[in-house]
C-alpha cells in the first residue's frame, strides 16, 4: 500500500513537473504560436508528454519506495 501511495505521489509530481516545464518544451519543439497548426502541435505535445511524465514520476517514486522500505526492513 505504501508503494502505491508513493507511486501516486510520484505521478502527481511528474505531472506538476510537466506543467512547469511545458512552456519551455513548447518553445523548443513548436516555436511561437502564429496559427492554428502550432496550437494543434502544442495540444499533441501535451497529450503525448503528460502520460510520459506521469509514468516516469510514478516509476521513479515506486522504485525509491521499494528501496527505502527494503532498507528499512533490513535494519
Amino acid at each position: 500500500m505504501k508503494i502505491f501511495l508513493f507511486s501516486l505521489l510520484g505521478a502527481c509530481c511528474g505531472f506538476a513537473v510537466l506543467l512547469l516545464a511545458f512552456p519551455a518544451l513548447s518553445r523548443l519543439f513548436v516555436g511561437p504560436v502564429v496559427s492554428d497548426d502550432e496550437m494543434n502541435q502544442n495540444v499533441l505535445l501535451f497529450l503525448v508528454s503528460a502520460p510520459l511524465f506521469s509514468i516516469a514520476g510514478a516509476l521513479i517514486c515506486g522504485f525509491y519506495a521499494r528501496h527505502y522500505l527494503n532498507k528499512k526492513r533490513q535494519l
